[in-house]
């Protein structure tokens, strides 16, 4: 015979041909194709299992699937052996036995390969299909709603049969009454913007925002939280400022792993590493769009230097890095001395590199406190005080400018463009802003109601709060919303 599939009703083999049947461990083959294979082909009354004159016997009857996993394993290690024989597989287990065709043909993956054994078309079709979805899903992410409903919801269902419990949960979700179960960042203190390895949390930009936490990142497009492999230490936003000064927001993100890799994120099935070396302990977004990794050995890598390769060459030269921060112009690097170092523009930054003892570092955007091509750096020494330098001010954020200068037991800051809200070390906070020039302080009032935050970033009309309890907070235009609206 030479069939595709194995036929419905086999009353014949030819000389190196095997009939596969099911049959119980007791070898009573009376009924089904157990009796065809005892009055056909050889089996033997008594024998539960294994190769019978011209037929095969796996076991069916003894249990649930995973019982016949064992002797379906080893029908096949046989017929791998016995390559000069063909084998024709029966639907065993679908008959007296009482399993699904769905149950049994997976059992049969690995010998969908074999030349030598014919499946059921049944079978075939099932593992064939299996194969393609796999395929064609092959590299692509799924993520499931892990959603929670509220407990008062939960005691209304204990008395409802099942269809009254289904139609009650449906209208639970169709009008959004229920939270969302996910990982939370987690902190020894309260972060503004980046701890004391320089890694961020939360990365935010004009109108987008991730949140690290665990190995998944959450943002507003991946809801649910697209999976890393490793524990995710650092996350930034990757965009660029085009000649109009309007920020243009690739939707990407730069995302640094516990192993020491840094992923390049833009979207839920596109991510790649993003350099060939594994050993980063920090990376930060700017200048134009350039990607910088700190290695453990204190020197950086650039990516996509071609969008400045001034800055790229320029950075790659140093040494001695211990944390890096970068805005859309410049990029800060703190040494092992506690000095630092500016690559960018060197013209209103000079003073930065007088700077001792200093323990934090930042830099930010200073629109719109100034020409548009300067930015605003801060560092904060052991002992607390405020450092800040910059392009030249206009006249009326001067006085704005005195008092950041006058900050002294300050743990954390973070800028939004036009207001710096200032952490102390006693737990307290203040927000400093140039004369009418204010949009943080309209944000207070969300900021206070999540007093004990963990963790906070802030960019343009944009606060992200991540509070006490790990949940996540997010202001869009001075509107609370849910965090994956």
């Amino acid at each position: 015979m030479n069939y595709k599939f194995t036929p419905e009703n086999i009353t014949s083999l030819g000389r190196d041909e095997v009939f596969v049947f099911g049959s119980n461990l007791g070898g009573n083959h009376a009924g089904g194709a157990a009796r065809v294979a005892r009055e056909r082909f050889g089996a033997i009354m008594g024998q539960g299992e294994g190769m019978q004159g011209q037929s095969y016997a796996i076991p069916t009857m003894q249990g649930g699937v995973d019982t016949i996993k064992t002797y379906v394993d080893d029908f096949i290690k046989f017929a791998q052996k016995h390559s000069d024989m063909t084998f024709y597989v029966t639907r065993i287990g679908c008959g007296i036995a009482g399993f699904k065709d769905e149950e049994i043909a997976p059992l049969f993956d690995v010998a969908f390969d074999l030349p030598n054994v014919v499946l059921p078309k049944t079978f075939w079709n099932i593992i064939n299909h299996a194969r393609q979805l796999a395929s064609e899903t092959s590299g692509m992410v799924f993520h499931s709603v892990p959603i929670e409903f509220f407990p008062e919801d939960i005691e209304k269902t204990q008395n409802m049969n099942q269809k009254e419990k289904t139609d009650f949960i449906i209208s639970l979700k169709q009008y959004g009454r229920y939270k969302i179960k996910h990982e939370s960042p987690t902190s020894a203190g309260y972060i503004l913007n980046a701890d004391d390895m320089g890694h961020h949390k939360i990365a935010l930009t004009e109108s987008e925002f991730a949140i690290a936490a665990g190995k998944k990142l959450y943002s507003k497009n991946w809801s649910w939280g697209l999976d890393f492999d490793y524990d995710i230490l650092s996350v930034i936003p990757i965009e660029k400022k085009n000649e109009d000064t309007l920020t243009k927001n690739y939707g990407n993100f730069a995302v640094l792993l516990s192993n020491g890799q840094i992923f390049y994120v833009w979207s839920e099935a596109c991510l790649k590493p993003l350099f060939p070396t594994s050993d980063f302990i920090a990376v930060e977004s700017g200048c134009g769009g350039l990607i910088f990794g700190l290695h453990q050995d204190g020197t950086i890598s650039v990516a996509f230097e071609e969008n400045n390769p001034s800055v790229a060459t320029e950075v790659k030269t140093w040494e001695s890095i211990i944390q890096i921060s970068s805005s859309e112009h410049h990029i800060i690097g703190l040494l092992r001395n506690g000095t630092v170092i500016v690559g960018g523009d060197k013209q209103h930054f000079e003073d930065a590199c007088n700077w001792k003892n200093i323990k934090k570092i930042y830099a930010f955007d200073a629109y719109p406190f100034a020409h548009l091509d300067y930015d605003q750096l801060f560092g904060i020494d052991e002992d607390g005080w405020l450092y800040v330098t910059g392009c030249p001010w206009r006249k009326d954020a001067r006085q704005y400018w005195r008092k950041l200068r006058g900050q002294y037991d300050v743990s954390d800051i973070i800028n939004n463009n036009d207001a710096t809200f200032i952490r102390y070390t006693d737990g307290s906070h203040k927000l400093i802003t140039p004369h009418a020039m204010h949009n943080f302080e309209k944000d207070m009032e969300f900021i206070h109601k999540y007093d004990n935050f963990q963790f906070l970033a802030a960019r343009g009309d944009m606060v992200v709060v991540i509070d006490n309890e790990g949940e996540f907070r997010v202001d869009k235009n001075k509107e609370e919303r849910k965090w994956w609206e």
